[in-house]
């Protein structure tokens, strides 16, 4: 097995001590421009790796953001994670994604991305109900969020109903039905609302068709 280079096999490189090799490679203020130029081409020769689970103990932080949904069928959450993982990488963090298959962002969920350490939480599920956040930040994303310390970003998914259905009925469908796997969340309600709620101003007929159930 190949031995991994340390701070101390630089240091052995180099004729310095581990303390400045450690502070040339975090680019600080007590170490020449020269010095550090030694020290980088010495950890490039010797393949020097920085130890992120060091540097995150050192600095009690993951540079790491949990992404959460319930499967991985919905183009929605395929293309929205694709979006928001550049996003992440740009600003210098990595990510996780994780299944939460009861439908809920549940307890054991998020017991798991605590002790992962995660820096933060994007969740295209509602919390469930008693969910125990402590100081881990969240997001929810287009689901609706009770809990008053979890910000949420959603689309007007009633409004999206309204013209989904406008739009069907001015193509000449006279018929209106709204399918849908259930209606345990939000999105899905508000979708069938703005439905319904076109179905009752123009009198068109209406059915609906639950997958689940």
């Amino acid at each position: 097995m190949v031995k991994r280079c340390t701070l101390k096999d630089i240091a052995n490189a180099t004729g310095l001590t581990v303390n400045s090799v450690s502070h040339a490679l975090r680019d600080m203020g007590d170490i020449s421009a020269e010095t550090k130029l030694r020290v980088a081409e010495a950890a490039k020769r010797l393949g020097y790796v920085p130890n992120l689970a060091a540097s995150q103990i050192r600095s009690g932080k993951s540079l790491t953001v949990a992404i959460v949904f319930d499967n991985l069928f919905n183009p929605y959450y395929n293309i929205m994670t694709h979006y928001l993982m550049i996003s992440l990488s740009d600003k210098g963090y990595d990510f996780l994604t994780l299944v939460d298959a009861s439908g809920n962002l549940s307890q054991t969920t998020l017991d798991k991305l605590i002790s992962r350490n995660v820096d933060g939480v994007l969740s295209f599920l509602e919390p469930a109900d008693g969910l125990k956040l402590g100081k881990l930040p969240m997001t929810v994303i287009g689901r609706h969020c009770d809990f008053p310390q979890i910000d949420y970003v959603y689309t007007d998914d009633e409004t999206g109903g309204y013209l989904a259905a406008q739009y069907l009925a001015e193509k000449g469908c006279k018929h209106l039905c709204y399918i849908a796997d259930n209606l345990n969340v939000s999105c899905s309600v508000d979708r069938r609302n703005g439905v319904l709620r076109f179905a009752a101003e123009r009198g068109a007929e209406y059915g609906e068709v639950f997958m689940e159930g």
